[in-house]
């Protein structure tokens, strides 16, 4: 079992970005189309590892990939998040170790 403690406090602002890099990267963005065509494409062995309750990426997400890369393998951590090899760094290099030794 992982606890994991939540800060009642406020973050505390370490690191800002300039107003130029912030219009780059909306910039960059707005003109990003996306990874989903070139995905089929990939050829070497391929492993996700997904946390099932990722707050940023849905977990719907993995079920797509793993439908479009090429024998590709899907782990899904149950209570894992965004940052699910933080969560649970044995598990998560048990299973990088597994696909590796496969």
């Amino acid at each position: 079992m992982v606890i994991v403690a939540k800060s009642s406090s406020k973050p505390k602002v370490t690191e800002t970005s300039s107003d130029e890099n912030i219009e780059r990267q909306y910039k960059a963005w707005q003109n990003w189309k996306g990874t989903h065509s070139r995905l089929p494409k990939i050829t070497p062995p391929t492993l996700l590892i997904t946390g099932a309750d990722d707050i940023n990426t849905p977990w719907q997400n993995s079920l797509m990939m793993i439908d479009l890369i090429p024998g590709a393998w899907l782990v899904q951590l149950k209570d894992g998040g965004h940052g699910v090899m933080y969560q649970y760094p044995k598990k998560f290099s048990r299973l990088v170790l597994t696909f590796l030794e496969s």
